[in-house]
């Protein structure tokens, strides 16, 4: 006996697949298993959102308990890549002394991808953000008129201040 098959994306998260050994699929057969299939995508979005709420209140209670700044920083770089999946995680500290943004933590991913030199809290998105006191989310860094390496592979870029004390770069 031949088996005829029927395959139906679950969004991102797979294939339902469905054989029958007799006969072929009607049109509300299809219709039933996309309604399935769609319905299966969205819980799984949910479970996924609701692991990530989960993942993330862990990590910022994991934050509150650490012991010094450098723990603090690699906390963060690791949240950012690990929850987040943001591969390109760095973080900049200011330094009063020298009135500039260091970077102090970073993502494997960063290194390979160039050196990130200090940056003047005057100068860049980066400054821009950090002096503002608020977030900046870039889709196309170069089409901002402040990015400070107009030839960067980077394209989007967010940009969070944490008060006066630094920058989260993804």
């Amino acid at each position: 006996p031949s088996i005829t098959s029927l395959y139906v994306p679950v969004g991102d998260y797979g294939v339902i697949s469905i054989g029958r050994r007799h006969g072929s699929f009607v049109e509300e057969d299809v219709e039933l298993l996309e309604t399935l299939a769609d319905t299966a995508a969205a819980a799984l979005r949910r479970t996924h959102r609701e692991r990530a709420v989960r993942d993330l209140h862990a990590a910022a209670q994991r934050l509150t308990r650490a012991e010094d700044r450098d723990d603090v920083t690699t906390m963060a770089v690791d949240a950012a890549r690990d929850l987040l999946d943001l591969s390109l995680t760095t973080v900049l500290l200011y330094d009063a002394e020298s009135d500039l943004l260091r970077p102090v933590e970073h993502t494997d991913g960063v290194t390979a991808l160039h050196d990130l030199p200090p940056v003047a809290p005057s100068e860049g998105i980066m400054g821009r953000a950090f002096e503002a006191g608020e977030s900046e989310n870039h889709t196309d860094v170069r089409e901002d008129p402040a990015v400070l390496n107009p030839e960067t592979e980077i394209r989007s870029e967010l940009v969070v201040p944490f008060g006066r004390h630094g920058i989260l770069v993804c």
